[in-house]
């Protein structure tokens, strides 16, 4: 097992464990998705759709109705935003007609 694949399988572990803590401990929760996002960059790993679930900005993990608000604009766009400090992501989104 080479590298990418031990970092790819941490940084996996720590997401999970941070999905399962949030509600406890969310300093704890946030501690984790940090850990997994400096292993990504220190390997150089994409984080690919696991990216949507991190806020850049403070590192919360981002799950609908808890941590974020997830809104529907006019102009095709999906708009997160982090309830702990306010950072938006902005998603455009086909329709299929």
């Amino acid at each position: 097992m080479n590298k990418q694949e031990t970092a790819k399988k941490r940084i996996n572990i720590l997401l999970n464990e941070a999905k399962l803590v949030l509600d406890q401990n969310p300093t704890r929760s946030r501690r984790y998705v940090t850990l997994a996002w400096k292993i990504a960059t220190k390997h150089t790993i994409r984080l690919g759709k696991k990216r949507r679930l991190i806020c850049s900005k403070c590192f919360t993990l981002q799950i609908p109705g808890k941590t974020t608000m997830v809104r529907l604009e006019k102009n095709k766009r999906l708009v997160y935003t982090c309830k702990n400090c306010g950072k938006r992501k902005v998603y455009i989104y086909r329709t299929s007609s």
